[in-house]
């Protein structure tokens, strides 16, 4: 990977530096850089905002919106991790929660938005991320105080990919419908769309993210259902996008 990308990164603050030893913020730096650096490489467009990372006591973590949240000068990503050193932990989220970032950097109008899509994208590229981590370890500054960590972080993926309890619900869904309750619940039931994602995250390739970041650009306005034709047409040849335009495709087709 090419350690030259570095313009995205200095907009993403880490947040109550007071409340941090030395250590955490080094940990918290290195992987936010892995992260930004990657996405800056691959042409992933950005709004030069500035962001903060931080620590919450929320049972999951979250990216905050300044349009939805009066009072906050910037958006903010909260990760719901004890420590910055449990790295593993620290990578799966803040992959997550950058990705919603991006997406919205992209297309900041919440009336072109589909919940049901947009979690399955960030938690497939959530994983996506945990592999460049192992199979890049080497280009993390974080090799150098555990030259042998991607081994854990490979467990750490083998682990969520075996985890094999999706329920199958997005692929069974029948018509608008259920597919309403899916999107409405999208957060909380995660294992609705677990099978789906996990058959997203096998399509992703560096070549592929950007449609994916991208989608909202197709949503029908105050929907939750893409324009598929046009989706597939703007990214020929990217399976990731074929794949979630055909999800959906069945579901209309067959109700």
């Amino acid at each position: 990977m090419n350690k030259k990308n570095n313009l995205f990164n200095k907009y993403f603050k880490i947040g109550s530096l007071n409340k941090l030893d030395k250590y955490e913020i080094y940990y918290l730096n290195c992987i936010k850089k892995f992260i930004i650096d990657y996405y800056e490489k691959i042409g992933v467009t950005f709004d030069n905002e500035i962001r903060y990372i931080l620590k919450t006591q929320f049972s999951s973590p979250k990216f905050v919106f300044k349009s939805q949240n009066q009072g906050i000068e910037n958006e903010l990503i909260l990760l719901s991790v004890e420590k910055y050193s449990f790295w593993c932990q620290v990578i799966y989220q803040l992959s997550h929660e950058i990705t919603h970032c991006f997406i919205h950097c992209n297309n900041k109008d919440e009336t072109f938005k589909a919940s049901w899509i947009e979690e399955t994208i960030c938690e497939a590229l959530s994983l996506y991320f945990l592999k460049l981590f192992y199979k890049f370890w080497q280009d993390c500054d974080l090799s150098k105080l555990n030259n042998n960590y991607n081994d854990s972080i490979k467990k750490y993926l083998d682990d969520i990919l075996q985890k094999d309890n999706g329920t199958n619900r997005l692929y069974d869904c029948k018509n608008i419908n259920e597919l309403l309750i899916i999107n409405a619940y999208s957060q909380e039931k995660r294992n609705d769309r677990y099978n789906e994602m996990i058959d997203l995250y096998n399509k992703i390739n560096k070549n592929n993210i950007i449609g994916l970041i991208k989608y909202k650009d197709y949503i029908i306005k105050n929907t939750i259902l893409l324009n598929t034709e046009e989706y597939k047409m703007a990214y020929k040849n990217n399976e990731a996008v074929v794949l979630i335009c055909d999800i959906q495709d069945k579901i209309l087709t067959t109700q």
